[in-house]
C-alpha cells in the first residue's frame, strides 16, 4: 500500500504521454517506459525505507523523489515562455544549469519539511491513493477506449499501397537523406 503513490506517480507521465500520442505508437512500444518507471519508483521507495525506516514516511519521500525525477521536463516547458530571455545577474534564467538547481533545492526543502512534520501520515493515505487512482484511470481508459475504436496499427506506420499500384508490385516506401553540406 505504501509503494502505490510513488508507483503512480512514476508511472503517470509515461501513460498520460503514451494516451496522447497513441495514434503514432505501437502497444508494445510503452513496455520499455513503464519498466523504467516501475523500477525507478521501487528503487526510490526502498532508498527511502533504508533511509527513514517507516513505510509511510518511505512512500512520501520516495513521493517526492519521483516526482522531481520524472516532472522535471513538465517543469521545464511551463516555465519557458515566463523566463525565456530574462536574466538576473548576468546569469540567464532559461538554462538547464539555473533551472535544474532551482528544481533540485525545490524538491530537497520539500523533502526534508516532509521529513521533520510529525503528521499522521496514515490518514493522508486514502485521499491520496484515490486521488492517483483517477489520475492514472484517466488516461489509461483513453488508451483503451482508443484500442477498441481503432483496431490496427498506428496511422503513421501503416503500410499503405496507393491504389493505382497493382496488386503484384511491391511498392517501395521514399527514402530521404540528409546530408550537410559543411563539416
Amino acid at each position: 500500500f505504501a509503494l502505490f503513490p510513488p508507483l503512480a506517480l512514476s508511472l503517470f507521465p509515461v501513460v498520460f504521454l503514451f494516451s496522447h500520442n497513441r495514434a503514432e505508437l505501437f502497444l508494445h512500444e510503452l513496455w520499455l517506459p513503464l519498466g523504467a518507471a516501475f523500477v525507478s519508483a521501487v528503487v526510490f521507495f526502498f532508498l527511502a525505507l533504508l533511509l527513514t525506516r517507516h513505510r509511510a514516511r518511505a512512500s512520501v519521500l520516495a513521493s517526492l523523489l519521483v516526482s522531481a525525477f520524472w516532472y522535471y521536463g513538465f517543469f521545464y516547458e511551463a516555465l519557458y515562455p515566463i523566463l525565456a530571455g530574462k536574466s538576473v545577474w548576468g546569469q540567464h534564467l532559461w538554462r538547464q544549469k539555473t533551472l535544474i538547481v532551482v528544481w533540485a533545492v525545490f524538491w530537497a526543502a520539500l523533502a526534508l519539511i516532509a521529513l521533520k512534520l510529525k503528521l499522521r501520515l496514515t490518514t493522508l493515505q486514502k485521499p491520496v491513493f484515490l486521488a492517483l487512482s483517477l489520475l492514472l484511470l484517466v488516461p489509461i481508459g483513453d488508451s483503451i477506449l482508443y484500442e477498441i475504436s481503432h483496431r490496427g496499427p498506428p496511422v503513421g506506420q501503416q503500410e499503405s499501397m496507393p491504389a493505382s499500384a497493382p496488386t503484384g508490385e511491391l511498392q517501395l516506401p521514399d527514402i530521404y537523406y540528409i546530408i550537410p553540406d559543411g563539416y
